[in-house]
């Protein structure tokens, strides 16, 4: 439950970021751990809820199994290329994600890493703060 709090509040959060910096439609990527899990659906369905409370665009992906990294971080690059303006993820892997997290940073992307484990040399971007880290440009 504190989790989806959590990735509710990353969407808030990054929805005011965006907003500053005058964005008219905000497309949100959150790649989860999972989309083959009960409790990351219930968290999809919190994002889905968040994103037509707030009136934007969240797209929500996860690999078929927790076990699948390389296929997660291939999603999390291909948000990337979409054009989202910001990415949520719960990676599967921290140091298998930590590259591609770099690689969204510095494609301008505002990154929520809301499991607070991708550990990355993108300082100062990459600024983590309790049950959510945040790589903000």
């Amino acid at each position: 439950m504190r989790r989806i709090i959590a990735i509710a509040l990353v969407l808030m959060m990054i929805v005011s970021m965006t907003a500053c910096v005058g964005e008219d439609k905000v497309e949100i990527s959150v790649v989860l751990k999972t989309l083959a899990s009960e409790y990351w659906g219930y968290v999809k369905n919190g994002c889905d809820a968040a994103a037509k409370e707030l009136g934007i665009t969240v797209t929500v992906v996860g690999p078929d199994a927790e076990s699948n990294i390389a296929g997660q971080v291939t999603m999390i690059e291909e948000q990337i290329a979409a054009g989202c303006d910001a990415i949520v993820c719960a990676p599967n892997d921290a140091a298998a994600a930590a590259r591609t997290v770099v690689e969204a940073v510095a494609h301008s992307k505002l990154v929520a890493d809301v499991t607070a484990g991708t550990t990355t040399t993108a300082q100062p971007t990459y600024n983590p703060i309790p049950s959510c880290g945040c790589c903000n440009k």
